[in-house]
């Protein structure tokens, strides 16, 4: 004869220190350390021209013709916590050669991905405007981004920015892919918003061939107490095998957007729309 034996027990609140969860999962947990350094010998190689690209006197003034330099020393620390959720630090250690303020600090978000057809990150990260936005940051393809990537950023439409973000594939394996998000809009490292409106994007990406990917933005915001301004774009990216172990990779983009500094900047009384306040840029890269 068998006696079936139950008991039951009520979990404990854990109110310590001392008190831990056993498992969180411990499917797929790992740490991955990763970064890069770049260094450079900059030379000015016209007359009266600075390292900076600026014009000066000889007669009234020195200037800095050449010089070593660090551009970036970045580390990067991602977490993977399982198989759904991760942590992505990245520091950029090069710019306490200047002034680090609002500068260090780069990447610092967490990501949740559900399945290929949605992930969701939030925190501080590039939001996906453009070719330069979707390269990993520890990859550098080219000397250094275009100049509009850098007009753009400043003006709020690129480089890393805080808000949150979703992204995955529209279909399976990854052909046509999404991106969609949201952010404060005045760039990195700030305690908040500068104004009440969010800056909103959006990106799709097509691959029409085994190696070429059509990409197009959207987007719109503000930036302090500037209006509601748009902003667009379009990008292609083509890698060209030329050996067995060496390709050719071509990227070209355009983009227009509002220029939210030179709006405010403005001290005019009667003010034009901010759609008279236009940037644009083209760029063309052979790696």
């Amino acid at each position: 004869m068998v006696s079936p034996f139950v008991s039951s027990a009520q979990q404990k609140d854990r109110t310590r220190l001392s008190d831990t969860l056993k498992n969180y999962s411990a499917y797929k947990r790992k740490l991955t350390f990763a970064g890069v350094l770049q260094t450079r010998y900059v030379l000015s190689l016209d007359k009266d021209v600075d390292i900076n690209g600026k014009n000066f006197d000889p007669a009234t003034s020195k200037a800095i013709s050449n010089t070593f330099l660090v551009k970036r020393a970045r580390v990067m620390v991602k977490g993977d916590i399982n198989d759904h959720f991760s942590a992505n630090i990245l520091a950029n250690l090069a710019e306490f050669n200047s002034d680090p303020t609002n500068k260090v600090l780069e990447n610092a978000y967490i990501k949740y991905s559900l399945n290929e057809y949605f992930h969701i990150q939030a925190g501080q990260f590039r939001p996906f405007f453009g070719i330069e936005d979707a390269m990993a940051v520890d990859i550098i393809r080219t000397l250094d981004f275009s100049n509009q990537y850098y007009a753009f950023g400043k003006n709020g439409w690129q480089s890393f920015q805080t808000g949150i973000s979703v992204l995955g594939n529209v279909i399976p394996g990854g052909k046509l892919r999404y991106f969609a998000g949201a952010y404060n809009g005045n760039n990195k490292n700030q305690s908040s918003d500068d104004n009440n409106t969010k800056n909103l994007y959006g990106r799709l990406e097509a691959d029409f061939l085994k190696d070429f990917t059509i990409g197009i933005n959207a987007g719109s915001g503000s930036l302090a107490s500037s209006s509601i301004g748009k902003a667009y774009g379009a990008d292609a990216t083509a890698k060209i095998p030329l050996t067995k172990k060496f390709d050719l990779l071509l990227m070209a983009e355009f983009k227009t957007g509002a220029n939210f500094l030179a709006y405010n900047a403005d001290k005019q009384l009667l003010r034009p729309d901010i759609s008279q306040y236009q940037m644009e840029g083209t760029e063309k890269v052979h790696p």
